[in-house]
């Protein structure tokens, strides 16, 4: 029955490193259960010495684990290193609580630097040496200075003779041993030595051989043992890794090999040997002489010596590809640059196949856009993400023709396109469209922008136009009024001045004439009123246009105002101008409004004093003045019971010098219902009246429904 143990090592590509390998193993192993075995064996015989029986097994096997398990990692020198000093430690430990240098133990010394002289080769050997005898100088002092603890065990001659004994016989196992690896190691290289002058022999009688090695000058030929041993090599093969036929012979192939390569190569070896296959194609990177790596393409193929397939020699050849893998890793680079620009890109970018008739790829900035997951993308074309007719009312599907015809002929249309999304949603979009070279198809690159922002900055930007238009026109149906109300309005004002002033100058002749013929009657105080009168009224009307011209040309100033004090003074000083006449007057509770003060006086005593002039004929004059709100603006009403107007010359009551009574009747200028007009407005509301000839008049006017700023 085969035992097999765990921690094997792994296979190398030297025969030199697998054969310190595999010593590491066994020396591992041997030490540790020989060790265990032998101490174990001494503790039933001498039972006393059974603590430091147990510290040295439980050292041993610690130690000897770690070490077969970095060996087994592939780290053959760290685990070789660490095995040395690892029974030095222990070597060491055991003397100093045993005796010092009187302590059996130090005879440990001895295989500690066989071992390490084996192990690690070279100068090594000699230095453990070094070591151990500075640690037996250390020991020295301290037991002369009294440094060591007092030895607890006397040794006594069996214990003594038992110690040296075990120590020669493990001294002697691991002679054993080494000699034994020594020796197989010594036969393998005779053997693949002989094989490899049997192989050279049959390489050199090869018609195969020879053509290769003669015509050869693109392709590099190498032929190397079953063991990867390099035997011969065609020069360009030489050519490749700057060495010279010589330097290469008996090099082996793991040697010029990338680690990494090295690691993928040993499947298809482990695949060879067991007759799986008899070669392999791969790319592998061989290491230059400079030290550098490149790149080749081998074909390796095996040669078998009989029909137990045993391999004979291996047979690679080899093909430069480091130009071709440059041009690779430049055109990876490439590809990587230009997929970070595309899938950056602020719009999306896609790329139609008009053969096929969906999208060859798209960008994320398309997938973000749209709402479409990409491969769901790949299936649609540019019609499925549109609308069925476009704004201008063309198709989606002959409009998309069209253009992507334009492309196709070498144009470069930039158009704009109202997409939609997943959820429907319409997106307008500037588009550019571009055909690509290509050999598989007739492929169109589009460039799709979302302008929504634009289109409602356009958008805003037209409405804002359209505004300005409309208040220009507005403006200038405000300027044309106002030209042509000033222009009856002077023509209104020169009628009544001048008839004014004719009759003035008129009486005044007659008086002047009397007054020259000495001729004085009571007919002249009758002229001389009228003359009074005319001045009186031309006075009255220029003061009315002077305060409708300073009232109008006033900015406006809101302000808090209450107005149940404001037309509770306008009516006591109406009152007082008619006290002669009785009245009754209702008002209901007002509103706090915020507006102009002086315009707001402004109209309500116009309207309440034409209210009572023109119920002034009644026996009890009859005024209510009420207001009502709504969502955006205040309501107020001035009720008479006065003579009151026919509705059908309501358009006219506005208007300046327009009467709709004769002086005779009622005495006025015609300026008081326009200006009212003008300051209602300028506030923001409009006014107009309701009437029944005789039977009194309704003024209605609004003011906006403004928030009341606290003062202060």
């Amino acid at each position: 029955m085969k035992i097999t143990l765990p921690f094997r090592p792994p296979a190398y590509n030297s025969l030199e490193e697998s054969y310190k390998a595999n010593l590491v193993f066994t020396l591992a192993w041997a030490w540790m259960l020989g060790v265990t075995a032998v101490v174990s064996v001494m503790t039933l015989l001498l039972p006393v010495f059974w603590w430091r029986a147990f510290i040295t097994i439980v050292s041993v096997d610690v130690t000897s684990l770690i070490c077969l398990w970095i060996n087994s990692r592939g780290y053959l020198k760290k685990s070789g290193i660490f095995f040395s000093l690892s029974l030095w430690a222990i070597a060491t430990y055991l003397a100093l609580t045993a005796g010092g240098i009187t302590a059996p133990s130090v005879v440990a010394y001895l295989p500690v630097i066989i071992t390490s002289g084996f192990l690690l080769g070279g100068m090594s050997g000699i230095w453990m040496a070094v070591l151990c005898i500075l640690s037996s100088m250390v020991l020295v002092i301290l037991q002369t200075h009294g440094v060591l603890p007092p030895v607890q065990v006397k040794h006594t001659p069996l214990s003594i003779l038992m110690a040296y004994s075990v120590s020669g016989l493990l001294i002697a196992f691991m002679q054993y041993l080494i000699t034994a690896h020594i020796s197989t190691s010594i036969q393998t290289i005779i053997k693949e030595t002989d094989e490899r002058r049997l192989v050279e022999d049959r390489l050199r009688h090869s018609e195969f051989y020879n053509r290769m090695v003669a015509e050869s000058k693109i392709l590099g030929v190498a032929w190397s043992t079953a063991g990867g041993l390099m035997l011969d090599a065609n020069s360009t093969f030489c050519a490749m890794l700057g060495y010279s036929l010589a330097d290469l012979k008996g090099v082996y192939f793991g040697d010029i090999t990338h680690p990494e390569d090295n690691a993928r190569e040993m499947d298809f070896f482990a695949r060879i040997f067991s007759g799986e296959l008899d070669g392999y194609t791969m790319e592998k990177r061989y290491r230059h002489k400079d030290g550098n790596y490149f790149w080749v393409e081998l074909y390796l193929t095996c040669y078998r010596k009989n029909q137990n397939k045993e391999v004979d020699f291996f047979i690679g050849v080899v093909q430069n590809i480091q130009q071709r893998k440059l041009a690779e890793e430049a055109q990876r680079v490439s590809e990587a640059r230009y997929r970070a620009l595309v899938e950056n890109a602020p719009e999306a970018l896609v790329v139609y196949d008009v053969e096929k008739g969906k999208y060859e790829s798209v960008s994320e900035s398309a997938v973000q856009l749209f709402k479409i997951p990409k491969a769901d993308f790949l299936k649609i074309g540019p019609v499925d993400i549109s609308p069925k007719y476009q704004p201008d009312g063309s198709l989606s599907s002959e409009a998309a023709k069209s253009v992507i015809k334009e492309a196709i002929n070498g144009g470069k249309p930039v158009f704009e396109w109202t997409h939609c999304d997943a959820q429907g949603n319409l997106i307008p979009c500037e588009v550019r469209l571009v055909r690509l070279p290509s050999t598989t198809g007739v492929l169109i690159r589009g460039s799709i922008a979302d302008i929504t922002a634009r289109k409602a900055a356009e958008m805003a930007v037209r409405n804002l136009n359209e505004e300005l238009e409309k208040k220009v026109k507005e403006r200038t149906a405000e300027l044309e009024t106002l030209n042509h109300d000033l222009f009856r309005f002077n023509t209104m004002l020169s009628h009544d001045l001048r008839s004014g002033i004719r009759r003035v100058k008129s009486f005044s002749d007659i008086l002047l004439r009397k007054f020259k013929r000495g001729q004085t009657d009571q007919t002249m105080l009758g002229d001389l009123e009228t003359i009074v009168q005319d001045a009186a009224k031309m006075d009255g009307l220029v003061s009315g246009l002077l305060e409708i011209s300073k009232l109008g040309s006033k900015p406006v100033q809101l302000k808090q105002v209450n107005l149940n004090e404001t037309v509770a003074a306008v009516v006591s000083d109406v009152k007082n101008q008619w006290l002669h006449k009785p009245n009754e007057i209702e008002i209901t509770d007002l509103p706090l409004l915020n507006s102009d003060p002086i315009l707001i006086q402004q109209i309500f005593a116009n309207l309440i004093s034409n209210a009572f002039k023109y119920s002034s004929k009644n026996e009890i004059i009859k005024v209510t003045i009420s207001s009502a709100t709504n969502s955006d603006h205040y309501l107020f009403s001035i009720t008479d019971n006065g003579a009151g107007f026919d509705m059908a010359c309501h358009d006219s009551l506005f208007k300046a010098f327009t009467r709709l009574h004769h002086d005779s009747e009622f005495e006025g200028t015609g300026l008081g219902l326009n200006s009212v007009k003008r300051f209602v407005e300028k506030l923001g509301g409009r006014i107009w009246a309701e009437s029944v000839l005789g039977s009194g008049s309704t003024f209605y006017f609004t003011m906006p429904l403004r928030k009341i700023e606290p003062e202060g």
